[in-house]
């Protein structure tokens, strides 16, 4: 499988993990993707990662060459590192400390935890339910520091360094090394937490980036969000009070909430209006659906310049009046130069 970057571990190291994983291959395969039957050089399973409902399309190979694996289905596919990637919804990295726990003993897998839970006293969570916690999973591998990282070298190339904010971007994470599937190529990439009304996360948004985060990786989409997000927002800005939903909710506190598609653009937002609470919604048609807070006591509406495409122009229209549904006065802001907020706050043309 072709790569963006190199592995965190010399190449030696992997060969040898890869051998030792190869020669517990079918126990290993049992603990991603349980409940898979073995035949004729293949393993094939329900895939974990999605709504699968008939065994046969996702498949992984006990004969040579072992630990090779597919989706029909989708058209996922790698080696036993990437199988590990795939069905725990870690970055290569991450990947391949897990592999190293699980070899020494000292891993308790993700997969056995996640069908543990489901064959628990407790209700059976839905398939949205299960695929939330991947997600949460996979936020939670990812690095919140990100000062020195391609992250905060990207950022500062569009315009908001960190330095400039008072307080940490929680919705912001750093993954060194992640897997972009439509091309099988491995990229750093900022990630980003879209939650939901209830505060818990829903999706995770990755944004690819460059090795050197001068700019965004040279793939795509380089923009990609996964799994279910409709009205989950990236929280990115707490406003004047710098405090969560709940507890400005608790205390009576009102501000000013401004949506925007793009997390670029939110920062952008951020830095000029502090005082704003900034939610990025990941897609024009996703800001239809976000439920507001009770502490939204206005809303200003950031869309792109789209007034050349009628499509954008019909969502932007949408989401207003939807927003306008929900009892809080909506006011629609246009960046008036540039593509959108992010290109203005850069002084593009």
């Amino acid at each position: 499988m072709t790569t963006g970057r190199r592995s965190m571990a010399g190449g030696s190291d992997i060969r040898d993990l890869k051998l030792r994983l190869q020669s517990r291959a079918l126990s290993l395969f049992r603990v991603l993707a349980p409940g898979g039957t073995a035949a004729r050089g293949y393993y094939k399973a329900l895939n974990p990662t999605r709504a699968d409902k008939h065994i046969g399309s996702f498949w992984m190979r006990t004969g040579d060459p072992i630990g090779a694996w597919r989706d029909e289905a989708t058209g996922d596919q790698g080696d036993i590192i990437d199988l590990i990637a795939y069905c725990n919804g870690l970055d290569r990295g991450a990947a391949l400390r897990w592999a190293g726990e699980w070899l020494g003993g000292r891993q308790e897998p993700m997969a056995n935890a996640r069908r543990a839970a489901e064959e628990s006293e407790a209700a059976a969570p839905s398939d949205s339910e299960a695929l939330r916690k991947r997600a949460l999973a996979w936020w939670l591998g990812c690095e919140a520091e990100l000062a020195g990282t391609p992250v905060a070298t990207y950022l500062a190339g569009r315009g908001v360094p960190l330095g400039l904010f008072e307080r940490m971007l929680r919705a912001l994470r750093y993954a060194p090394e992640i897997m972009h599937r439509p091309t099988g190529t491995l990229w750093p990439a900022m990630m980003a937490a879209m939650t939901g009304p209830d505060g818990q996360l829903m999706a995770v948004h990755r944004t690819f980036l460059s090795l050197d985060g001068l700019g965004k990786a040279d793939v795509s989409p380089n923009k990609m969000i996964w799994p279910r997000f409709k009205g989950a927002a990236v929280r990115l800005w707490r406003g004047y009070s710098g405090l969560p939903e709940r507890r400005a909710i608790e205390r009576g506190v009102g501000d000013t909430l401004a949506l925007t598609e793009g997390i670029e653009d939110g920062l952008s937002i951020a830095m000029a209006r502090p005082d704003w609470r900034v939610w990025a919604a990941g897609t024009l048609g996703n800001l239809a659906e976000v439920q507001l807070p009770a502490c939204a006591r206005a809303v200003v509406l950031c869309v792109d310049n789209d007034v050349g495409n009628p499509l954008a122009v019909k969502l932007a229209e949408r989401a207003t009046a939807a927003l306008s549904c929900q009892g809080v006065r909506v006011r629609v802001a246009h960046a008036g130069a540039g593509k959108d907020f992010n290109e203005r706050l850069q002084g593009t043309p």
